[in-house]
Parts: C-alpha cells; sequence; structure tokens
C-alpha cells in the first residue's frame, strides 16, 4: 500500500551527495557550511517536487549509538551555522524498531507530537568517497612486482629516481609504489616528497591505532614478503579506512604497494514525512480511479432520469482528477529533479544488460534511453581501450550479488568524448532469492577528474621549479621542520638533502628565534662550511615558512 512512498524515498536518496554528507557534522562552521547548504537545497527540492510531502530530514547516529535528526528541510536562508539549524540534535526515540537495523528500507505510521506520519526511510551508503575504482589487492601486488623487477633490472639509483617521479610509471591514481630502507626510512614516494628521509618506524596509523611500520619491518626481514592490514587516513574524504599493503624485500630496500577496502557503511537515513490523513486519501482516490470509469458508465444511464444528480458527482469526478494530475506533476518534477543532478539512475539484468535508464543519460552521454534499454549492456559503453579487463572486474562484482560503491571508471558518450563517472548499485532479487540484477547510480565527475589532473601537472611544474632553482631553497611544514630542501641548500650548508629533511631551521642556521616570532621578517647572517652566505626568513599565516639563500661572492 505504502510502496509509492518507499519508492519516491528511495529515488531522492540516490540523488544525495555523500561527498558533502561526510563534510556535515552538528556545530560545523564556515568551512564546513557549503557543504550543509548544497544538501540542504537537496532536501527542499525533494520537498517542492511533490505537493504531499510535509517534510524531509536527515538522520545521523552519534557516537553512542542513538539516531538524531541532523538537518531538514525547513530551513531559513539567513543560518550561518549547522548548529542553528531547526531539528538539529533532535534525538529520535531510542525505541523504534525501524531504527534497529539502519541497512533496511522501511515505511509505516508513526506518532509524534505534532501529529501521525506515514513516513519513508532508505539508508544513505558511502558511495561518495574517492575509494580506489576497480584497484584491488591483485593490482597492488602486480605494483609491488613491477616495482621489485624495475630496481634489478636498471639499479637501485634509477629504481628511486622514477619511484620518486609523481608521474611515474609507479603512480597510478590512487595506487602507487613506495620505498623503506631496513630502518623504516622513506626513501621513495611519488606522492609525498615531504616524508623522504623520515623514519617512520614509531609512527601509527592513527592515534589510537598500531605501528604497522614494525609490521611490515617484521615481515620484510624475516619473510621476504607479505601483507599488512592497517587503518590509515584516506585522502579525499579524510576518513579512516582499511588499508592492505603488499611488501617485498630487495637488497637493503622494502617496497610496498597498498589499496583501501571497498566500504558500503551507512552514512545516515532520509526520512520523508507525509500527513497520515492525506496520505491514506491520496491512496484511496488512486484505488477510487478505476473503479470511478465503472461508476461513470452506470451514471451516463441515470443521467437520463436524475441530470442534478449526475452534475454533483461529475463534480467530484473533477476533484478526483485533479489530485492525480498533481501527484502525477510531483512525479515529474522528482524524475527531472533526479535528471538535472548530472547522475543517472539505471537498472541492469545479471548479464549486466539495461533493463531501466533515466532520462538524464541524454544529457550526459548523448544517449537516448531507447537505445540502451534491451539493446547495450553496462559494458559496451566502457571505451574499447580496457574493456575486457573492466568487464572481467565488474562481472565477478556481479556475480558476489553484494552492494558496491565508489567505483570511478570511464563511459564513451555518443559523440566519443569520455566521460569520467562515480557508479554506486545494490542488488536486486527475486521472490525465491536468486540475483535478478542490479540499481544504482553514476554521477558525471568528468570535471572534478580534470581539475585533479590540472592540479597534478602545476604540483609537478612547480617542484620541478623548486629543484632547478639556482639559490637554496627550503620549505618548512607547519611544524617547523624542514619539508623540502633543494641540492643548491645542500651544497651550501654541505648536507645532502636527506640529511636537511625533518630538522628544524635553527640547527641548521641559527634562525630558531624566527620560531618564536612568526609574523616578523627576520634577516640573518649565517656562516656555513664553504663560506659565507646571506639567507632571510618570511613566515606566512598559513604556517608555511620559506627559506632562500644566495652565496656571498662579493
Amino acid at each position: 500500500m505504502d510502496d509509492s512512498l518507499l519508492r519516491q524515498t528511495r529515488l531522492a536518496a540516490l540523488s544525495i551527495h555523500t561527498d558533502h554528507l561526510l563534510r556535515v557534522s552538528v556545530g560545523a562552521y564556515q568551512q564546513d557550511y557549503p557543504a550543509a547548504r548544497s544538501i540542504q537545497q537537496q532536501l527542499r527540492d525533494i520537498r517542492a517536487a511533490n505537493p504531499l510531502i510535509h517534510k524531509v530530514s536527515l538522520l545521523r547516529q552519534d557516537t553512542d549509538g542513538r539516531w538524531f535528526t541532523l538537518m531538514s528541510d525547513s530551513i531559513s536562508d539567513g543560518i550561518t551555522s549547522l548548529s542553528e539549524y531547526p531539528d538539529t540534535g533532535t534525538l529520535q526515540s531510542s525505541g523504534e524498531s525501524t531504527l534497529a537495523n539502519p541497512d533496511r528500507e522501511w515505511v509505516g505510521s508513526r506518532s509524534e507530537v505534532d501529529g501521525r506520519w506515514i513516513s519513508g526511510r532508505v539508508p544513505i551508503r558511502d558511495g561518495g568517497t574517492q575509494a580506489d575504482g576497480l584497484y584491488n589487492r591483485n593490482d597492488a601486488q602486480s605494483m609491488a612486482q613491477q616495482a621489485v623487477a624495475f630496481y634489478r633490472e636498471h639499479g637501485r639509483s634509477r629504481f628511486l629516481e622514477e619511484c620518486n617521479r609523481f608521474e611515474g610509471m609507479f603512480h597510478q591514481r590512487s595506487l602507487y609504489a613506495l620505498a623503506y630502507d631496513h630502518d623504516m626510512t622513506i626513501r621513495g614516494h611519488p606522492v609525498k616528497p615531504g616524508l623522504l628521509g623520515k623514519n617512520l618506524l614509531d609512527e601509527k596509523d592513527w592515534s589510537g591505532g598500531s605501528y604497522f611500520r614494525r609490521e611490515i619491518q617484521k615481515i620484510a626481514m624475516t619473510q621476504g614478503s607479505g601483507w599488512v592490514d592497517y587503518l590509515y587516513e584516506e585522502p579525499v574524504s579524510k576518513q579512516l579506512r582499511s588499508k592492505s599493503t603488499y611488501l617485498e624485500k630487495v637488497d637493503d630496500l622494502i617496497i610496498c604497494a597498498g589499496v583501501y577496502q571497498a566500504s558500503d557503511r551507512v552514512l545516515g537515513m532520509l526520512q520523508v514525512d507525509v500527513e497520515a490523513g492525506v496520505w491514506r486519501q491520496h491512496l484511496i482516490n488512486q484505488a477510487a480511479l478505476p473503479v470511478g470509469l465503472i461508476v461513470l458508465l452506470l451514471l451516463v444511464l441515470i443521467v437520463l432520469m436524475l441530470g442534478i444528480t449526475f452534475g454533483a458527482l461529475s463534480r467530484t469526478d473533477v476533484v478526483l482528477s485533479a489530485q492525480y494530475k498533481s501527484l502525477e506533476e510531483g512525479e515529474k518534477q522528482l524524475r527531472q529533479l533526479t535528471e538535472h543532478s548530472r547522475t543517472i539512475i539505471w537498472e541492469i539484468d545479471v548479464n549486466g544488460r539495461f533493463t531501466d535508464i533515466s532520462h538524464a543519460v541524454e544529457m550526459i552521454l548523448g544517449y537516448q534511453p531507447a537505445q540502451l534499454i534491451g539493446h547495450k549492456s553496462y559494458l559496451d559503453l566502457h571505451p574499447p581501450e580496457g574493456r575486457d579487463e573492466f568487464g572481467d572486474s565488474m562481472q565477478a562484482l556481479w556475480n558476489r550479488g553484494v552492494p558496491y560503491a565508489n567505483l570511478e571508471h570511464r563511459f564513451h558518450a555518443a559523440d566519443g568524448r569520455i566521460v569520467w563517472v562515480n557508479t554506486y548499485g545494490i542488488a536486486l532479487f527475486q521472490a525465491d532469492g536468486t540475483l535478478r540484477g542490479f540499481r544504482g547510480s553514476a554521477t558525471d565527475i568528468s570535471t572534478r577528474v580534470t581539475a585533479q589532473q590540472q592540479i597534478q601537472v602545476e604540483q609537478t611544474n612547480l617542484r620541478a621549479i623548486f629543484t632547478s632553482a639556482p639559490v637554496g631553497m627550503l620549505l618548512l611544514d607547519q611544524n617547523g621542520c624542514v619539508e623540502l630542501a633543494n641540492q643548491v641548500v645542500g651544497t651550501i650548508l654541505d648536507k645532502t638533502p636527506e640529511q636537511i629533511v625533518g630538522q628544524r631551521p635553527g640547527n641548521i642556521i641559527g634562525c630558531s628565534s624566527a620560531q618564536e616570532t612568526p609574523w616578523v621578517v627576520v634577516l640573518a647572517v649565517v656562516a656555513v662550511s664553504v663560506g659565507y652566505a646571506r639567507g632571510w626568513c618570511r613566515f606566512w599565516k598559513a604556517g608555511r615558512l620559506s627559506l632562500d639563500w644566495k652565496s656571498k661572492s662579493n
């Protein structure tokens, strides 16, 4: 009876931006407010799409496992902090059996002080965090073994040079190889050059976690190769996630590569409320429409004798038709909301062939739904290059019949463009429990991927400028330690850049007083082993310090 409300709630939940949801918490300040504003606008749009909806809410769990209302659609434009939202922090009844299992969808009636409601609740899963796409443990092991083979063929120096290149062969998006020496000092890292030369043996994976690098060292020295599992901060969502790392010892190095394990956790629940009386009348009106046609035929006979009665019944029929039209318009607006959110809603059978797809596919990929439904499979939209490997990975995923999330891959648009999407899917089952297919969404992330690629190019250019500068240069982190040093400053100080990284500037040039007065410009003249050098220190509010030297030749 209430399947229509659950279906609308499920469709609306797919449009919630999970990356924004991860950034929203009670008491959030100005830096997190744009994410809250985005979700609030989505809740408003969901409510506006159907006039029968009374309220749309987003529920979250606190650390004690209690569910509370994080935010709702009834928010004024003047709010400047999430803590000012109406309903924020309102605890839901801990005794509600409907909240005992957040993994399941629910629809039913409930009572509150302000009335009796019919509510639909649907879990919002972690479908927005940027995971590892289709990378798995086999990919990590293969990456590490390729690095070992390169080392043995080209030698230690050439390998470390390639390993430290951001655009090198050992860095593929979220998958990369790195190298420790036997003391667990970083010697090669394509993503975090600031770690080069740092000993990480006694650093945990997180504040309450384990010393996983000790385990890496132990396995390397006793077994030569193996796997280590631990928690690590995923760089995009900033959330702790399980990670598996494969390692191999070769000569004086330990070469590693790891992948984050896929996440399907529940981030929250979307709740849609309608007034119980209005909703039941709506259902009655829907059921009455077919019967009304039969009654109308009978009224045609009666109207010959009772014209006045026919007029009254006709007016009733007009009211029912108007309500039905209002419902259709609401569902149409909800579909338009989904189709204009740059998200394609799709459904496939067990063979990956499309059985349904939203009209957003025309705007994003240039295909008409009729061109795909029953004619094309999900794999057909992948570019020819790498399609077989992509198909094997997806087929293995579908065969398991479990939900999946955060799969980043490419689609081949009708006009030849390459479109990057982030995909989320849930399994669909027959009444007898057999798998009948998958339903999910594919969100266009091409703009973000292009921006990331541009940032990587700019970072590479900046790194090249820093390395090749004719003056000695240092870059300090927010803790006041050297994060990066070029060769010129190493020559001036008679040290290698690796020996300088990790030290405080006061230990290098006698400029320690600058640490105590970070908002002033300090001019210091220092003596070094190769002669006098002129140096200056500049501090910025962001906490980074740049040190430049020029030899005093005159």
